[in-house]
């Protein structure tokens, strides 16, 4: 369990007490196993974290009905979307949670968003979700949006899974049941690189990528998937990473909308050279997916499994 929150000092083991005197309201009504696995800034987080949180919530999956994560808000989204994937087809909730402020301030989010969060597992979803002010965000389609704003997360190309007022109010057809049983799917192929494409952007950066041993390449594009084809042109070394084996994924830099391909030239071309398209994913969640695809499948089919829908990353 992640406990930090950027916005104050790191915890000290004394700064348990506020949580544990919420946690009391719950008395009777929860039955709780507190696991403190991580003590740091959210900033910290790296991919092994979040194979330590899956494998924890794996052994322990038939010892709970649910299970709550405290967790930083700077990679909340990158954390509830890795354990998205690496909790394949989970039939229990996994609840990720975190504040703007600390639960020590007097005026901290913290008490609302742990309270919400356990009303949540009390309706028994399942799937991993962030829980944040009044919406229950899926863990692949959330973004932190603001650095101020106690409703710091929005829902990317979806509704909110859920809203919470005095009741947990669900938008209709939004649980997806596991077709399948439980699997733990935790490997991760970290050699993926992101880079966002801008003007004055240097061929030669992406050149450095794919003579660096990386087996995936990630690049936030233009609008529908866009990238220079004229000037300091992308497609030839797009053509030249998919020729040697690496998966290119190409996304959106846009909050909300698709990627397509097909619509302009310059996407086009980049489809030519053997770019997949990200379609409407979040930015987090596509990286994580492509970490997860390189780690769990052999490289020539992760373009297909990159374009299947896994757990709600994809509109359906």
């Amino acid at each position: 369990m992640d406990r930090s929150q950027e916005s104050g000092a790191p915890y000290s083991p004394g700064d348990c007490a506020p949580l544990s005197d919420l946690l009391r309201l719950f008395t009777g009504a929860f039955d709780f196993t507190y696991l403190p696995l991580f003590n740091m800034d959210s900033s910290n987080m790296q991919p092994e974290h979040w194979q330590e949180l899956a494998r924890c919530i794996h052994e322990k999956y038939d010892d709970f009905d649910g299970f709550l994560v405290l967790h930083g808000t700077d990679t909340l989204s990158y954390s509830a979307a890795a354990l998205s994937f690496m909790l394949h087809s989970i039939g229990k909730p996994v609840v990720l949670t975190g504040s703007q402020l600390p639960l020590r301030a007097p005026a901290s989010d913290g008490h609302n968003n742990v309270i919400n969060s356990l009303n949540l597992l009390e309706a028994d979803p399942s799937g991993v979700y962030i829980v944040f002010g009044s919406q229950v965000i899926r863990g692949t389609r959330a973004r932190k949006v603001s650095s101020f704003d106690f409703q710091a997360f929005v829902s990317v190309n979806e509704e909110p899974v859920a809203t919470i007022g005095l009741k947990v109010r669900w938008r209709a057809g939004a649980i997806i049941r596991p077709k399948r049983g439980f699997k733990l799917m935790d490997r991760l192929e970290q050699r993926v690189a992101l880079l966002k494409i801008h003007p004055g952007f240097s061929p030669e950066m992406l050149a450095g990528c794919i003579d660096s041993g990386y087996l995936g390449i990630m690049l936030e594009s233009y609008g529908v998937g866009n990238v220079p084809d004229s000037f300091r042109a992308l497609p030839p070394l797009i053509r030249r990473a998919t020729d040697k084996g690496i998966v290119v994924l190409v996304v959106s830099q846009c909050v909300t909308g698709a990627t397509d391909l097909t619509l302009y030239q310059a996407g086009q071309e980049t489809l030519k050279a053997g770019a997949v398209s990200g379609r409407d994913m979040t930015p987090e969640s596509a990286l994580v997916k492509l970490m997860w695809a390189l780690g769990n499948f052999p490289q020539k089919k992760v373009p297909e499994m990159l374009g299947k829908d896994i757990c709600g990353e994809l509109g359906r």
